[in-house]
């Protein structure tokens, strides 16, 4: 069940678990993720996974990331309810599209289903408009974190670098547009 408030005048309730929380210096607190307490449950997804897969890979990298651009932007903003951790945020779209998807719809849809999304988020899923509105939001940030993820995925033997170059040559393709066609 959805809970939805209306702009009121009057603060909410203490016991509310989405009332805006303020640090300190005036900066918003985020929504509780830590990936690595959730890992040492018992029937957590992270358990379910098989060890090598690409989701532990990126749950130890973007802790070694310089994130703090995604940070910036909610400083100030003391407004509404607490926004979702941007590396946790990072780290879901990383892995979203390395494993193909691209959608933020089904980005939140796999964050329910499937185990290594699972993994990622824990309790704090994300909806399609968090992750597109993010996504939209650190356009710029995103090239900065996409380089550091691969000169890291480089040092840890995951990738190869090295120079691809074409001249330009055009290759007589030997299949026929009509025999590859079916009619059904």
């Amino acid at each position: 069940m959805r809970r939805y408030y209306l702009l009121m005048d009057t603060p909410l309730s203490s016991s509310d678990p989405w009332r805006p929380l303020l640090r300190e210096h005036g900066g918003k607190t985020y929504r509780p993720w830590d990936p690595q307490r959730s890992q040492q449950e018992a029937q957590s997804p992270a358990s379910q996974l098989p060890e090598g897969d690409g989701v532990f890979f990126l749950l130890d990298t973007v802790p070694q990331l310089d994130v703090h651009r995604f940070y910036a932007p909610y400083e100030q903003e003391t407004r509404g309810a607490p926004p979702c951790d941007p590396a946790m945020m990072v780290c879901l779209l990383l892995y979203a599209s390395s494993v193909g998807v691209f959608a933020s719809r089904t980005s939140a849809l796999a964050c329910e289903r499937h185990r290594a999304f699972l993994a990622i988020v824990g309790q704090a899923r994300p909806d399609f408009r968090t992750i597109s509105d993010f996504r939209t939001w650190h356009v710029e940030a995103f090239t900065d974190v996409l380089v550091q993820g691969g000169r890291l995925a480089g040092e840890a033997g995951l990738v190869q670098w090295g120079n691809v170059s074409t001249d330009g040559t055009t290759i007589q393709g030997h299949a026929s547009r009509h025999k590859a066609m079916s009619d059904g």
